[in-house]
């Protein structure tokens, strides 16, 4: 978009390598497309394809006892690992939120991580506790807007 036509057209010929496919964002309308189909471009998207449509999502509650468990554990002085690996593979909600922040594009690991004991041993005791408190903090905000106590 903040480029023209002609300038997107001088960056594919300067580069001159027939191996590279180009990717054409924000394409909104057809004359869209048609313009970076003939300037070379190989791959499209945009609203011209499709408009983003936002799926409600339901959280995956967690089990409270289970919670309350993480909570007491993470914060004794000494975390035990172990304890932690089964509080955690004992509730599908805290092994999925795991999961899913080991396996970010924050933590960047070239293989995904699948077990809870190797997610736990690559974040750390510091890092486990920040996770714990975030989560926490969650409970406590999702408690509030349902008008909970």
């Amino acid at each position: 978009m903040q480029t023209t036509g002609d300038e997107r057209q001088n960056i594919i010929e300067q580069i001159n390598n027939p191996g590279i496919r180009y990717l054409a964002e924000k394409v909104e309308t057809f004359e869209d497309y048609q313009q970076e189909l003939d300037l070379g471009y190989s791959y499209f998207q945009g609203y011209f394809f499709s408009k983003p449509i936002i799926v409600p999502g339901r959280d995956i509650p967690v089990n409270k006892l289970n919670f309350m468990r993480l909570i007491r554990e993470v914060n004794r002085p000494e975390l035990g690992f172990e304890k932690l690996e089964q509080i955690i593979k004992h509730d599908l909600s805290l092994s999925y939120k795991l999961q899913r922040l080991i396996n970010s594009s924050f933590f960047g690991f070239s293989a995904k991580v699948k077990s809870i004991w190797h997610a736990l041993v690559l974040l750390g005791e510091k890092e486990i506790r920040k996770w714990s408190s975030l989560l926490a903090d969650c409970q406590r905000t999702k408690r509030r807007s349902s008008g909970q106590a």
